[in-house]
């Protein structure tokens, strides 16, 4: 079923850029031995590596055409709009002569000064995401070696979900440098919808649990990825109002602006109780999940609630509870998360299916998208497929229709 779900995952993948004080980047091609990651089929022999992981980047993985995404008719025409671009181009050549190429190619790609074995072309390759290999690519061949000293010499923990989800939202959420802001999604740019366990699954998986990453498995993934996709908006908004005394308009929920105001709308009607007409509210897809969320695993915490959550799910695992009292608490709240909007729809349905998949993992030791609840639960997304179609009641309706397949003795704490 997860396969289905990239239709929703309409942003472009990206990367990580940052700069070396020495050459220590060695490229993807460094990677591609058969004896290294480069098998075509996976090694049953290594505990922690499927070793096909270059072959599974290069042929279906999104990251590794990053690059080629922006050479299209489609990519010109924002640069265009942007005016990055000014007089006669191509899309094969555009890039070649624009004017701040870094708004596209900090996350389309991974190309610093000074480290000649990185090429654009190569997209968003492995060191992207784990860190430059010069200093542990030798050694982490050897036996015996451990991901310890390998993390020493600079590979990035991406063992623990948590940490992984602050490299990837560097990119799919953004940094104080590196944004797609409310001009470039008017231009044409895909908002930046993410939720970790949904994008990991689909990339797609190129790794095996194992006693080092069991932290990714059974809801693991999803709960890291809401407290930290809550913890960097709550930082972009509080960066935001503190340098230009205003948010971008990018934080706001789009649909309460962008609907046809010709006829009635859900928007105006009862979209937004206790607001009128016109006010904006804040986009809460990166909150809404999390609230629930913070009240299952962390019921008595207060303050840094983002950072307790973390540090909870990061100690234990979801248990099965604990998934079971997240998947009603959820369909109970149907109706609000719904005329939240679309984007925190869309966050409702990943949520939910990251449960229902985790919940198979906890009763069976094998996560299977098969099974009965995650079945009905894939009605939700061809509810998802249009955001200018997206009727609120209906996708309340769905959710709520799923309380008689889910567990019993669940209720919501």
């Amino acid at each position: 079923m997860r396969g289905a779900l990239l239709v929703l995952a309409l942003a472009h993948v990206g990367g990580i850029a940052e700069a070396s004080d020495a050459p220590a980047y060695v490229g993807p091609a460094a990677c591609s031995s058969n004896n290294c990651h480069g098998s075509v089929t996976p090694r049953l022999d290594s505990e922690r590596s499927l070793q096909n992981e270059y072959v599974t980047w290069y042929k279906s993985d999104r990251h590794a055409k990053a690059y080629d995404s922006l050479l299209t008719e489609r990519g010109l025409r924002i640069a265009r709009l942007l005016g990055m671009v000014q007089g006669p181009a191509t899309a094969a050549s555009w890039l070649e002569s624009a004017r701040q190429p870094e708004r596209c190619l900090d996350c389309h790609a991974l190309k610093l000064p000074g480290e000649p074995k990185l090429k654009p072309g190569d997209g968003v390759g492995c060191e992207a995401c784990h860190g430059p290999a010069g200093p542990w690519l030798t050694g982490h061949t050897e036996r015996g070696w451990e991901p310890a000293r390998s993390i020493a010499l600079g590979m990035r923990e991406t063992m623990d979900p948590g940490k992984a989800a602050e490299i990837c939202l560097r990119c799919h959420f953004g940094t104080a440098t590196r944004t797609v802001d409310h001009e470039m999604l008017a231009a044409g740019h895909p908002s930046l919808v993410f939720e970790l366990d949904t994008f990991s699954a689909n990339m797609p998986v190129h790794w095996r649990e194992n006693s080092s990453n069991r932290r990714w498995f059974r809801g693991g993934a999803w709960a890291a990825g809401q407290a930290v996709a809550l913890r960097e908006s709550a930082q972009r908004l509080a960066r935001e109002v503190r340098e230009r005394a205003w948010p971008d308009f990018s934080v706001y929920e789009c649909s309460s602006c962008h609907h046809d105001l010709r006829q009635p709308s859900w928007r105006q009607e009862r979209g937004y109780p206790g607001r009128r007409p016109g006010t904006p509210p804040l986009d809460t897809s990166r909150q809404a999940l999390f609230a629930l969320l913070a009240r299952a695993v962390a019921p008595v915490e207060s303050g840094r609630v983002a950072e307790n959550v973390l540090e909870r799910v990061r100690a234990t695992s979801l248990d099965e509870e604990t998934v079971h009292s997240l998947l009603h608490a959820i369909v109970d709240q149907a109706e609000p998360l719904a005329f939240a909007g679309f984007r925190t729809a869309q966050q409702t349905a990943w949520a939910l299916d990251a449960l229902a998949v985790a919940r198979q993992g906890l009763l069976s030791g094998r996560e299977d998208d098969q099974d009965p609840l995650c079945l009905r639960i894939e009605a939700l997304f061809g509810l998802l497929r249009d955001a200018a179609a997206y009727d609120p009641a209906r996708f309340a309706a769905a959710v709520r229709a799923l309380r008689p397949a889910l567990p019993s003795g669940g209720a919501a704490r």
